[in-house]
């Protein structure tokens, strides 16, 4: 059996990739955050709604995934340390294609609800006309989201780290650009064309894993199936909340929520970048046999909670100079929503 020392670990295995992962994600909050911060201010609280209700379907959307990306990033590292490359050709194929055939139904479900979808979460039908748009959007955003995590199941973090800040980049520039020449609806044509191009360039990074071999698809579902359940029960601790403040309340209490859980985001974005490394290479380490991971893995576990808990204490003391940054000075109100939602950080 292989031995391997935290302190080597951290040295040989994992900063690299961290550091270049964690880079780009601080790239990627800049273009977001800059962002929000640029539309925050020039849409109407309504406005900023509609953005915001497309966050509240993407994350409904999350249970078309049935739990096939967690279940890929543990499963391919492992089959790839055993050299079944056949194994990891089929994890992906149907990691990508069986959800997109879900989503698509999704999709003309809610075409065919749009007026009600805009009356129960904008308070009107008057948005109706943007919805078909945003269900299209939350669509292409899945399959991006996927893409990504089979390019961090296959450990190819500088390639995360480049596409990534092309998409960002690309959709949010294209939004403003778009913003100025079609209206509130040119943000999400914006969107959709740089989810088009990413996913594009996603694809032929995987294309030697894309001809079709569902041999045994039913296996991978089945492995799979207790982290979809887990995955609804996350949505229902982590994104529910939105999904309600946005049925119960007017546009304007949902954008004030939008704000403040978007500074939560952007700091889980922060602490993603690093764990998108550890996971699959501590998967691949278990799968070896290395006693490296059952006596670390407290310890790195320790880490990011002592980092977790500064990071809220910052913001419990300064959630209103944060609010303001992000959102203006319509939106510095919502302190104490961001104080409960710190809570959520230490969830």
């Amino acid at each position: 059996m292989m031995n391997l020392n935290f302190k080597q670990f951290l040295r040989k295995q994992v900063v690299k990739n961290s550091i270049a992962n964690f880079v780009s994600q601080i790239v990627l909050l800049l273009i977001t955050t800059v962002f929000i911060m640029y539309i925050s201010r020039k849409l109407s609280k309504t406005e900023l709604a509609l953005y915001a209700l497309m966050q509240i379907l993407q994350s409904i959307f999350l249970i078309t995934y049935l739990g096939l990306p967690t279940a890929a990033i543990k499963l391919i590292p492992e089959a790839q340390a055993k050299s079944e490359e056949n194994k990891v050709r089929n994890i992906i194929q149907i990691t990508l294609y069986f959800p997109i055939f879900v989503g698509i139904l999704l999709v003309i479900i809610g075409l065919f609800f749009s007026d009600n979808i805009s009356e129960i979460f904008l308070k009107s039908k008057e948005y109706t006309k943007y919805i078909p748009l945003l269900l299209i959007n939350v669509l292409l955003m899945g399959l991006y989201d996927r893409i990504t995590l089979l390019l961090q199941a296959l450990q190819k973090f500088i390639t995360i780290s480049i596409l990534n800040i092309v998409y960002y980049l690309l959709q949010r520039l294209l939004a403003i650009i778009f913003l100025f020449k079609f209206g509130l609806e040119g943000i999400f044509y914006g969107f959709l064309l740089g989810a088009i191009v990413s996913i594009g360039i996603g694809l032929l990074h995987l294309k030697n894993y894309l001809i079709f071999s569902f041999y045994n698809s039913i296996d991978i579902l089945k492995y799979s199936f207790p982290y979809w359940l887990q995955g609804i029960a996350r949505f229902g601790f982590t994104q529910v909340d939105q999904l309600i403040i946005g049925i119960l309340f007017k546009p304007e209490v949902l954008a004030g929520y939008f704000i403040a859980k978007k500074i939560i985001s952007l700091i889980i974005l922060a602490f993603d970048s690093v764990l998108q490394v550890f996971i699959p290479k501590l998967s691949e380490i278990k799968a070896r046999g290395i006693g490296f991971y059952k006596t670390n893995k407290p310890k790195i576990n320790k880490l990011f909670m002592v980092a977790i808990l500064l990071v809220s204490f910052i913001l419990l003391i300064q959630g209103k100079f944060f609010l303001f940054i992000l959102g203006g000075e319509n939106y510095i109100h919502g302190v104490s929503v961001l104080n409960f939602l710190v809570l959520y950080l230490l969830s």
